[in-house]
């Protein structure tokens, strides 16, 4: 039996690390090519959907609200796994109400550009399916649709997303590879949330796929300037009445609210 010699066993270990390269850049604005230049034609470009693809208009609804009910459950004696419920109760319960817009309108123009390459896309969120329609609806609002784009994939695809369900995305997407006819050659993957982006960086270098995450800032500022009460306000209103405040409207209606705080923690304690 012939063995490898030292020389070739560290050759073999070298390409075999070299082919599954992964690494995590900052992304602050789409209008910068770095995803084009990433994107080869056998590549999957894939995007996160909340504060990357679109953006809420008002706080009630946000990603960062979802964040800010989990941990005012957890302050209230839930477990981890029943403020995360919660949360993910209380986000899909609004999204059918709550105005959306794009992240910045060069998002649209990178997806333009990709498509006219034929560059394989899709959106991968960590919303529950059962917010399927709600979610094509917000996409088709602010003009985002990538149902031709996406390649075939062993999942469920719901025009050109997959739902996630509370999987971890890095987990998801290495069996989507697996099962996949066609495997990409590289993963890019856009995402707000960098945690997103080390649990696909760990995954894929497991499954020896190289990898180039962006993790999407533009939007940081206005999840900087999030205010737990003006968004719970404008869910106090939206539960009495159906009507979405806006954030300059919940800002108007919290000084004149008997108890603000009492109103405000009744919101928390009850769906």
């Amino acid at each position: 039996m012939k063995l490898f010699s030292p020389l070739t066993a560290m050759t073999l270990v070298f390409l075999i690390s070299a082919s599954a390269k992964a690494e995590i850049r900052e992304l602050a604005t789409f209008t910068q090519t770095s995803i084009e230049a990433e994107a080869d034609p056998q590549a999957w470009v894939i995007f996160d959907i909340d504060n990357t693809l679109l953006r809420q208009t008002t706080m009630m609804g946000t990603h960062q609200w979802g964040d800010y009910l989990a941990a005012e459950r957890r302050a209230l004696g839930d477990s981890e796994a029943d403020a995360s419920a919660f949360q993910h109760q209380a986000f899909g319960f609004v999204q059918a109400a709550v105005p959306v817009a794009v992240s910045e309108p060069a998002v649209l123009q990178l997806i333009a550009r990709l498509k006219s390459r034929g560059i394989k896309m899709f959106a991968l969120t960590a919303r529950a399916e059962s917010l399927a329609s709600i979610t094509l609806k917000q996409l088709a609002g602010v003009g985002i649709d990538l149902s031709e784009s996406t390649p075939v994939l062993d999942a469920r695809v719901h025009g050109g997303v997959v739902f996630a369900n509370g999987e971890p995305k890095g987990a998801l997407l290495k069996r989507l590879i697996e099962t996949s006819v066609a495997k990409p050659t590289k993963v890019v993957f856009a995402d707000d949330k960098r945690y997103n982006l080390e649990s696909l960086e760990t995954a894929l270098t497991q499954a020896q796929v190289p990898f180039v995450g962006f993790r999407y800032g533009f939007l940081d500022g206005e999840v900087a300037r999030f205010r737990g009460d003006l968004a719970n306000t404008e869910w106090v209103e939206f539960k009495k009445t159906g009507r979405v405040l806006s954030d300059e409207e919940a800002a108007r209606l919290i000084f004149s609210l008997p108890e603000p705080k009492a109103e405000i923690a009744r919101a928390c304690e009850n769906h």
